[in-house]
């Protein structure tokens, strides 16, 4: 079992085990409210690594220490510019708190706990260099003019894939319980390890024969050739491993439930539920520091209440 989902696993136990205490019959200040188990995907927006930051988190790659005088760069051309899209599943617990006068517990106000996994990217940059030559010209019989150009490409891309396994606290402001339809709102704090990291750099060199009728020599490739030939391509890719980051998290949950009936005793205490995370998140990287970038989550799950003064009046 990977080191992540080992990590994932002892998580849910550790709630279940608050789940148990919180149907413990003694009074306590809190009691369990809900489990909820999820997936979903995860939208990540921020700024793309720079060559700086991927020698310094992969200085063991020999890609990213090449040199590239004479190229061009660009962001990452692989999987978008600055927006990276994952999955996400976890698991949480919500408790019910007892109120100031110790009377009763909390209608409407809970805190919860969580985990979840998650995978995460981020591009960096992309550099290619073309070079171009007149390698031969051609005329045919009715004094139509061939250029034949020798193009050779060169290409470096970088990108960095982790996994993320973090705890979840927060508090939430919950409709009355006793509906078949339930809305909240809240917020809550993430914090957890980005594992498993590794910087992926690959290279590729591709030269060719290209035949074409214009003849301007700043004519750029395949803007209007007519075929090519002999085409010869190398590929040379490394995967390297990178330090654990730290990533923190600061978010604004806002979900909705559906009971699976409202009559039923059974029944009621299921759920299907949808929420939604909007926030700010920090990544403490060695060697380069804090990183920061903006997320949205959204998933959805079951939820089951615990029959403790939840079940339908």
């Amino acid at each position: 079992m990977p080191t992540t989902m080992k990590h994932f696993v002892i998580s849910l136990f550790f709630f279940y085990s608050l789940i148990l205490r919180g149907q413990d019959e003694s009074p306590s200040f809190l009691v369990g409210h809900s489990f909820e188990l999820y997936g979903g995907s995860i939208m990540v927006g921020y700024t793309p690594l720079t060559l700086d930051e991927f020698k310094k988190v992969a200085p063991a790659s020999a890609l990213v220490q090449s040199d590239f005088s004479g190229y061009k760069s660009s962001t990452s051309l692989s999987y978008g510019s600055s927006l990276d899209i994952n999955t996400l599943f976890g698991a949480r617990v919500a408790f019910k708190h007892l109120n100031k006068k110790k009377s009763a517990y909390s209608a409407s106000t809970m805190f919860f706990v969580g985990a979840n996994f998650s995978s995460i990217g981020f591009n960096g940059p992309y550099y290619f260099r073309e070079k171009r030559s007149r390698h031969d010209t051609l005329v045919t019989g009715n004094n139509e003019t061939y250029y034949v150009d020798s193009i050779a490409r060169d290409n470096y891309d970088f990108s960095w894939y982790a996994s993320s396994v973090s705890l979840e606290v927060g508090q939430i402001f919950h409709t009355k319980e006793n509906r078949l339809v339930n809305c909240w709102f809240g917020y809550g704090l993430n914090a957890g390890a980005v594992v498993g990291g590794y910087t992926y750099a690959e290279y590729s060199h591709n030269s060719m024969e290209v035949l074409t009728t214009f003849n301007p020599d700043s004519v750029t490739y395949m803007a209007n050739g007519y075929g090519y030939s002999n085409t010869n391509s190398n590929y040379t890719h490394e995967q390297v491993s990178t330090p654990v980051v730290m990533n923190f998290r600061a978010f604004f949950p806002m979900g909705i439930a559906l009971r699976f009936s409202r009559k039923d005793r059974l029944a009621s205490q299921f759920a299907f539920y949808f929420q939604s995370q909007f926030g700010v998140a920090l990544q403490k990287v060695p060697g380069i520091g804090m990183r920061s970038s903006t997320f949205a989550s959204f998933e959805t799950g079951f939820r089951f209440y615990f029959k403790r003064g939840s079940l339908l009046k």
